[in-house]
């Protein structure tokens, strides 16, 4: 089977075709990587604005938030670890966190400690996190958690058993799920889980403009504004792992560029021209 390069008239086609709004009077703007056996490449299309309004350049090393396509390099992560050995493959939340008691306090946001979670969920395996069949709800977050929702909060609301499970080994997406994956790699090591991240997956494959949002600082408001599919509108963007939400940053807290996502394309289509 033979592929062939896309022209840009194609590529132009295939982004009007799905996003008409691309020509009207918003700032909406698409990049499309592909790759091929011998070809590969970044397409730009549209203009955009940061959170403020402002005009924003559009190229290899605009930053943008991943969401949940953090999920993958969460998931990734996971799977090094189970195949260097350092997690076991049948590896429970019990094995990291006892299944009583109050949660602890965490002495940073961003650090994992051992701590409690609540019975009904010790026996889920790590396994069933990363592949959405653990039965855990999508967010799982109280109602009454404000702006801020962080690593001690997550485990002090699930030490109470808050609720009980879906249907285990049913397909259910859950950011929660996510959440608890991320924390539990990190714990299980000992380290952030951004620190796990970057030493053994972001920086093997050079995409070192990649980061969790968290480390932005002064640049969070330079992001790119968001795209509302509904309202055909720009939208200001919050995520799952937003700054305020600290625990939820394994499920949607990346930021990366397109350059470090087409390294990130290449490699899981098996190139190993990536990993240099």
């Amino acid at each position: 089977m033979s592929t062939v390069e896309p022209s840009n008239e194609e590529l132009k086609n295939l982004v009007n075709s799905h996003i008409p709004a691309i020509h009207g009077s918003a700032d909406i703007a698409v990049v499309l990587g592909f790759v091929g056996p011998d070809y590969g490449g970044i397409y730009y299309q549209g203009k955009l604005q940061d959170e403020a309004g402002n005009p924003l350049v559009l190229a290899d090393a605009t930053l943008f938030e991943l969401g949940s396509v953090t999920k993958t390099f969460t998931a990734t992560l996971y799977e090094y670890f189970v195949t260097s050995g350092a997690i076991s493959k049948d590896a429970k939340l019990g094995d990291f966190y006892s299944g009583s008691g109050a949660a602890a306090e965490l002495d940073a946001a961003y650090m994992p400690q051992a701590t409690a979670i609540g019975s009904n969920y010790v026996d889920i395996t790590l396994k069933s996190l990363a592949n959405y069949t653990s039965g855990l709800p999508d967010t799982g977050i109280p109602v009454n958690s404000g702006t801020h929702y962080g690593i001690s909060e997550m485990f002090q609301y699930l030490s109470g058993n808050p609720f009980e499970l879906g249907k285990k080994g049913e397909y259910l997406y859950s950011n929660l799920g996510f959440a608890l994956l991320a924390q539990a790699v990190a714990t299980s090591q000992s380290q952030d889980f951004h620190t796990l991240l970057h030493q053994n997956i972001l920086s093997a494959l050079n995409m070192d403009s990649s980061m969790m949002v968290r480390l932005l600082g002064s640049r969070l408001t330079g992001l790119p504004m968001g795209y509302d599919a509904e309202t055909g509108s720009p939208n200001p963007v919050t995520v799952a792992g937003a700054t305020g939400f600290p625990a939820m940053g394994g499920a949607g807290a990346l930021v990366s560029t397109p350059k470090d996502m087409m390294r990130w394309l290449r490699w899981n289509m098996g190139s190993k021209a990536a990993m240099r």
